[in-house]
């Protein structure tokens, strides 16, 4: 029995995260930004499918503070 939940937990977590559409068209916001699923891991800042990381030429000065900028790009369906 141990063997089958060890295999899932490996097997799940081996799934790519993805941003969570419905959260993000509600018409209501969520109570946390994770809640969007826009990183696999955000500790990490290693971005779920679909969400790429820019950077800007002309950065306006804030304090020495470091930031890094993402945008989540959904993917086309046909109509």
């Amino acid at each position: 029995m141990t063997r089958w939940i060890l295999a899932f937990f490996l097997l799940t977590g081996m799934a790519r995260a993805e941003v969570n559409t419905e959260i993000l068209l509600a018409s209501k916001p969520p109570r946390t930004l994770a809640a969007f699923g826009f990183f696999e891991d955000p500790s990490a800042l290693r971005p779920s499918k679909g969400v790429v990381g820019y950077d800007i030429t002309a950065p306006l000065f804030s304090d020495f503070a470091e930031k890094d900028r993402f945008i989540y790009t959904p993917e086309v369906l046909d109509p």
